[in-house]
């Protein structure tokens, strides 16, 4: 990112639809205490959510984000500095009796201790780290294809992924396509299907591995290769995306 787009993902706002304001709140939990997010972060947030195309998805969702004090680092010696969640329990001590109360889908914690000492870039990153967490469920069906296919992923609108034709019936007659996942009467296909609640989830880290066995073994396995790929390009600009990326479930 380069000054001009942190500086556009920081600006203020006076409203934050995606992004809950409960007032002024805190609370104590587990030992720690728990306070609603100032107006500039929840801003920072919303400002993700509108102009990052990865998280367009969460223009239907709500997100409470709380910060915690207290942290302490763990048995590795290191220090969380957020995590999404969908736990209701933080909404619940936060907005208990509260003049605005209202559900959210996802919850985000921040370190409180750490945020100040954080540049404007690592509280953008860190913040599109944790969004990037709050995901929507997606599903597969095998459809017939030709005109059939066709039909159904037009109905589907925004909310189709991807047509895998490599993920076909013996003969051809069916092929998987992935969409985001809705709940409600609708099925998928039909015209009410889209105006239906997204079924939401917490996505896991697209990268689980060790500073020492990457050191070891470079980019071993598909997902280390991806994140090769995308911090360090190949000379002609396009990315090498593995061919088992397709099919994993991620939207």
């Amino acid at each position: 990112m380069d000054a001009e787009q942190i500086k556009r993902l920081s600006r203020p706002r006076d409203e934050t639809p995606n992004v809950l304001d409960v007032g002024e709140r805190a609370c104590s939990h587990n030992g720690k205490m728990l306070f609603t997010a100032a107006a500039g972060i929840r801003a920072m947030a919303q400002n993700l959510i509108e102009d990052i195309r990865d998280h367009a998805h969460l223009r239907e969702a709500h997100v409470l984000i709380v910060m915690r004090s207290g942290m302490t680092p763990d048995a590795d010696n290191r220090i969380e500095l957020g995590k999404a969640k969908t736990a209701a329990e933080f909404l619940r001590l936060l907005t208990a009796d509260g003049p605005r109360r209202q559900a959210a889908d996802f919850i985000v914690r921040l370190n409180a201790d750490a945020w100040p000492d954080l540049t404007s870039e690592q509280k953008l990153a860190l913040m599109d780290h944790e969004l990037s967490h709050c995901a929507a469920t997606v599903a597969g069906r095998m459809v017939p294809a030709g005109v059939r296919l066709s039909q159904f992923v037009a109905a589907l609108g925004e909310d189709h992924v991807e047509t895998c034709h490599d993920v076909c019936s013996e003969h051809g007659e069916r092929i998987l396509v992935r969409y985001r996942k809705r709940t409600g009467e609708a099925k998928p296909g039909t015209e009410d299907y889209p105006g239906q609640p997204l079924q939401w989830r917490i996505r896991k880290h697209d990268v689980e591995e060790f500073v020492a066995v990457a050191g070891r073994w470079g980019g071993w396995s598909p997902d280390l290769r991806r994140i090769i790929d995308v911090m360090d390009p190949p000379d002609d600009g396009q990315l090498t995306l593995a061919a088992e990326d397709r099919g994993t479930g991620r939207p």
